[in-house]
């Protein structure tokens, strides 16, 4: 999973928790132990998210009264159809947000929210890229070690400037006698397929 996946959804659990705040500490406020035991065996809260929710109480406070499984699956209907809409307006930044909406609010399972994000991704144009110059007029630099005496050296045209390296890597000077040479132009068709 990318980054930007990856943050996307620890924000969709915030999200998660905070809607299980919404709907269930209200009623567990008043229990022996407090809303917090129960909250995050509800959610499977692990101990940075249980953190994560007490600090929210603290800022935000318990809410008032629960938000009821309807609600949520209204917003998560809104959010997915949201969703569609900004996607073939052709605003991909708001179509992932409504999708990671849809989620939180459970009209879409975490497969389909990935394999949704995956589908947005693909399907937005690709950025036109300046055009690139004819491969025959970009000079290439190789360097290009020849052994000594090969079997059948490869032709090089008229209009390739070849010259000798003085630098050649200390494996290839080490091992067998060898040539270096420097291709500055075009490559010939030989070492253009090697290369």
């Amino acid at each position: 999973m990318n980054d930007e996946l990856a943050a996307r959804r620890a924000k969709v659990r915030e999200r998660q928790l905070v809607l299980a705040l919404e709907r269930w500490a209200c009623g567990y406020s008043q229990v022996a132990g407090g809303w917090l035991p129960y909250l995050t065996t509800i959610t499977a809260a692990s101990d940075a998210e249980k953190t994560w929710l007490e600090g929210y109480v603290a800022e935000h406070g318990i809410p008032a009264g629960p938000t009821g499984m309807d609600e949520v699956w209204a917003r998560g209907r809104k959010a997915e159809l949201a969703a569609t809409t900004a996607f073939l307006a052709g605003e991909w930044d708001r179509s992932r947000d409504l999708v990671d909406d849809a989620w939180a609010y459970d009209a879409v399972l975490e497969g389909e929210w990935r394999r949704l994000h995956d589908f947005i991704t693909a399907s937005q144009p690709v950025e036109a890229a300046p055009a690139a110059a004819p491969v025959s007029a970009v000079p290439a630099i190789v360097p290009v070690f020849v052994p000594a005496a090969p079997a059948v050296a490869p032709p090089v045209p008229a209009s390739v400037s070849v010259a000798p390296v003085s630098a050649v890597p200390a494996p290839v000077a080490a091992s067998a006698a060898a040539t270096a040479v420097l291709i500055i132009g075009p490559l010939p068709a030989p070492l253009a397929a090697a290369a």
